[in-house]
């Protein structure tokens, strides 16, 4: 049992936080509006998959001396003097005062992916509340808490109910130890404002008893890593390719940067233990398949046993869906698992292939289990056709118009590598091979099979949104790879595989312009047509 925290050490740490409320009550906190130029970057990135389309330049606000802060009231977690007011602040902060969550009586939870700021917005929502002068209690640690009010601040143990909490939020971090937030503030306070880990047994059962809802944080978009990447003094240039490589991990990037700060050895390291990291991840749910869902939240906050163990590779977010009409709606209450890149999602499925058929078609069960009302991200659903076109022995149904056909998955052989592997596969040869972006964009995997009891090469492409480019250059530079697969009826498909059929419908009719003036040559003379198919990959297991 730990010892009383004694009066004398509680007026040392009140004399602190008395300091930091003379600056905060009543005064906006030093702060100042920022530019990320376009310039300033190499590559775009987004959550789901596509490369994004950025503007000339990003605009953020900076608060600064937020060091000030966090010495001030002892916070535990390291933070940034300058600091990024991220758009998901900015949501929460809307929802909160006027928005779904602002019924004063709901106390909240909120949790999201490992170290994506849930202790700076927190640190943010007090700044702002002491800014209008609105009474708050803070919790930080196992030993006291904080009132801010009229009368200036004091520093009470847990435990102790001060009359005055009847008057406040009660903001409470997990950091430090907390578990869920003390009896005197979830018991008296107008309503508590909890950001909390993804491990639910810390804090389901509080949430229970108060009637808590609970929201979903965002993963930061690329604009924004590159922004805080630039205020805590590295140079923002490369922020996006690793964003395009690792995932949205603010706390990733930022230790990627610093390696690239000493030299390319000590950049190398880094990625060789998040490689290391992110296999030992990889192998573990290919050998156990029902990890997954012990790793992550899949669609339900179901108990997460070590949440950082799979955060390396597999990204929680709030569930999303997409429609036909390209636009995606965000659901907070709810959360989902995803690989967001291709380099992750390449090392995820490379461990796939070594899998044998049982525990494949069980995994994919899992990728699979999301109900039309929790859709997948672009990568997991492109997860889901990898899986699907080399483990499940089931017809597809692909049209064109009004013509229909059947493509047929066959597990037969799987090729790892499509450049070193390709050449080396023989004319009729049944065989799946995932490919990426980044050497043939838009196209993602290539399938020998049979259509009609016919050979038959089709080129993948996997889609949730409306495409925003063409294929032409993936398939010029994949065609003399694969010329010599090309059946004698000189034909090459190439089939978009989408969620829905409105969604994989515009898609075709986009790429067969784009691709309607396409003429690929064999060495021999031969001219290949490209036959452009829909698909939609169905939401069930089986």
């Amino acid at each position: 049992m730990a010892s009383p925290i004694s009066v004398d050490h509680l007026d040392a740490v009140q004399k602190l936080a008395q300091s930091f409320y003379d600056e905060a009550w009543g005064n906006t906190w030093d702060h100042e509006p920022k530019t990320l130029l376009r310039s300033e970057l190499d590559i775009g990135w987004d959550l789901d998959g596509a490369s994004a389309v950025l503007a000339d330049e990003f605009g953020y606000n900076c608060i600064q001396g937020v060091a000030r802060v966090v010495s001030a009231l002892q916070v535990q977690s390291p933070l940034s003097d300058n600091v990024i007011i991220r758009k998901e602040y900015e949501l929460l902060f809307e929802s909160l005062t006027t928005g779904r969550l602002r019924d004063e009586t709901q106390s909240v939870v909120v949790t999201g992916h490992p170290g994506i700021g849930k202790t700076t917005f927190l640190l943010l929502l007090l700044l702002l509340r002491l800014s209008e002068k609105r009474p708050t209690a803070l919790q930080l640690n196992t030993d006291w808490y904080f009132i801010f009010n009229d009368d200036g601040v004091v520093v009470r143990p847990l435990g102790f109910v001060d009359v005055d909490l009847r008057k406040c939020w009660a903001l409470v971090d997990s950091n430090g130890g907390i578990t869920m937030p003390d009896s005197a503030l979830s018991k008296n306070a107008i309503r508590v404002i909890h950001t909390a880990s993804l491990r639910l047994r810390r804090w389901k059962k509080w949430s229970t008893q108060h009637d808590a809802n609970t929201y979903f944080m965002d993963l930061p978009h690329g604009m924004e890593i590159a922004a805080i990447v630039k205020e805590h003094g590295f140079d923002p240039f490369s922020a996006l390719s690793h964003v395009n490589k690792w995932g949205p991990s603010v706390r990733t990037i930022l230790y990627i940067m610093a390696a690239v700060t000493v030299d390319k050895r000590a950049l190398a390291e880094v990625e060789q233990e998040l490689e290391c990291s992110v296999t030992a991840v990889a192998a573990r749910i290919c050998e156990a398949p029902s990890s997954f869902r012990v790793l992550v939240l899949e669609g339900e906050a179901c108990e997460v046993a070590q949440p950082s163990l799979g955060s390396d590779l597999l990204f929680i977010v709030p569930c999303r869906e997409h429609r036909p009409d390209g636009s995606i709606v965000i659901y907070r209450t709810v959360c989902m698992s995803m690989v967001p890149t291709e380099h992750l999602s390449g090392i995820f499925f490379a461990h796939w292939t070594q899998m044998d058929h049982d525990k494949a078609l069980e995994l994919y069960g899992h990728l699979s289990s999301h109900s039309p009302s929790k859709p997948s991200t672009g990568c997991m659903h492109k997860m889901r056709v990898h899986a699907f076109l080399s483990d499940v022995n089931i017809p597809l149904c692909i049209f064109r118009g009004r013509t229909r056909s059947k493509m047929l998955p066959l597990r037969t052989r799987v090729v790892p590598s499509a450049i070193s592997s390709l050449k080396d596969t023989k004319l009729g040869a049944l065989f799946y091979c995932y490919l990426s972006r980044t050497d043939f964009p838009y196209i993602d995997g290539l399938l020998g099979s049979r259509k009609a009891g016919r050979k038959a090469i089709y080129a993948v492409h996997t889609t949730m949104t409306r495409p925003h480019g063409s294929p032409v250059d993936g398939l010029k530079h994949l065609f003399p790879l694969i010329e010599h697969l090309i059946p004698d009826s000189h034909v090459l498909n190439f089939v978009v595989v989408a969620d829905d059929e409105a969604c994989a419908r515009h898609s075709m009719t986009m790429f067969s312009e784009a691709l309607e003036n396409l003429v690929l040559t064999t060495g021999k003379g031969r001219h290949v047509r490209v036959v452009v198919w829909g698909c939609v990959l169905p939401r069930n297991s089986f």
